[in-house]
């Protein structure tokens, strides 16, 4: 189950490469509930131009669940306002 979540986890990291946001790995047992952490360029002649981004990998097979939210939410208050909150 480890190896399965660590291979979505890992799915993730390229889907949002593919967009621009270079991100790493985060998750694990204390992962704070973060699974990915990274910054997304939005300007490439001026990397000053960037958002923070954090994301939660859910690899799940129906509706999301409120509770997904909620805890993206408060994950999200522990981080800068112009941090970016990523569900996936």
């Amino acid at each position: 189950y480890v190896a399965l979540g660590k291979a979505y986890e890992t799915a993730c990291q390229k889907m949002l490469l593919s967009i621009g946001i270079k991100s790493r790995l985060v998750g694990g047992k204390d992962d704070g509930g973060i699974d990915l952490l990274g910054e997304w360029l939005l300007n490439d002649t001026n990397p000053q131009e960037t958002i923070s981004i954090i994301a939660q990998c859910k690899n799940i097979d129906k509706v999301c669940p409120p509770n997904y939210i909620r805890e993206l939410e408060g994950t999200l208050s522990n981080y800068p306002d112009n941090t970016v909150g990523i569900l996936i």
